[in-house]
C-alpha cells in the first residue's frame, strides 16, 4: 500500500485529491502504485446507509497516471453484490460519461458520486433466488451471508417449510423409537436453497426441534 508522501513527491497532480479522498473515505479506501508511474486507487462503495444492511455494493478501481488530470482515467468494477448484469453496463457507460464530461479535469470524486448515487436505494436490482420476482422496497430484503438475496416472506416461507418437513420425520422417527436420544435423531437446518451455505432461521424454532 502506498503513503501518501510518496505520492505528494511522485504525483504533485493528484496528490492532494487523493489525500481528500483517503480523508473522506479511511476505511473504504487503499492506494497502490503501479509500475511507478500509476496510482491504483481502490475504493468500496456502498449505498451509505446506516442502522440497516447494505444490500448493494461493489469495488471501484480507478488507474491514474503521472499525467493525470491531462489523462483521463482508466475504471474497473470488482465483486459487484446485488447488482445485475443489465445494471452494471449502465453504471459502466454512465460513468464513462461523466469521465468525458471532465477530459482535463479532477474527477475521483464525482466518479464515486455518480457509483454511489447509482445505488442509494439500496434495493438490490437482481431477482429473489427463491421466486425469481423484483424487490420493491429496502424493507422487504433479506441479503444472506452468501451474498444471494430473498424476499422476507419468500425466505420465511421456505423456512417454515423445512420446518414442517422436519417434524414430520421426527414424528416418524418418535413413533418407531419413542426413545430415540437427541444425538441419533436428523438436525434440523435451513440452508441457502442456492448453495446450500446454512443460514440462521428467520422463524422460531420449537425447543424439541433444537
Amino acid at each position: 500500500m502506498a503513503n501518501l508522501e510518496y505520492i505528494q513527491s511522485t504525483f504533485p497532480n493528484c496528490a492532494d485529491e487523493l489525500a481528500i479522498l483517503k480523508s473522506a473515505f479511511p476505511t473504504e479506501t487503499k492506494l497502490d502504485i503501479w509500475f511507478h508511474n500509476c496510482v491504483n486507487v481502490y475504493i468500496l462503495v456502498t449505498p451509505g446507509v446506516v442502522g440497516v444492511p447494505v444490500n448493494v455494493c461493489f469495488k471501484l478501481r480507478i488507474l491514474i497516471s503521472s499525467e493525470y488530470p491531462r489523462i483521463s482515467p482508466l475504471f474497473e468494477l470488482h465483486d459487484p453484490v446485488g447488482l445485475s448484469d443489465p445494471d452494471l453496463a449502465k453504471l459502466k457507460s454512465e460513468i464513462r460519461e461523466v469521465i468525458q464530461s471532465l477530459t482535463g479535469e479532477c474527477m475521483m470524486f464525482s466518479i464515486i458520486d455518480c457509483c454511489r448515487e447509482f445505488i442509494s436505494s439500496n434495493i438490490p436490482s437482481v431477482d429473489c433466488s427463491i421466486c425469481f420476482e423484483g424487490f420493491q422496497r429496502e424493507e422487504d430484503v433479506t441479503r444472506s451471508s452468501c451474498n444471494h438475496f430473498f424476499h422476507n416472506v419468500c425466505l420465511s416461507d421456505y423456512h417454515k417449510s423445512l420446518l414442517a418437513t422436519y417434524q414430520s420425520e421426527l414424528v416418524a422417527i418418535l413413533a418407531k423409537n419413542p426413545h430415540c436420544p437427541k444425538e441419533m435423531r436428523p438436525v434440523l437446518r435451513f440452508p441457502c436453497p442456492l448453495c446450500k451455505t446454512e443460514l440462521p432461521p428467520l422463524i422460531g424454532v420449537p425447543s424439541d426441534c433444537v
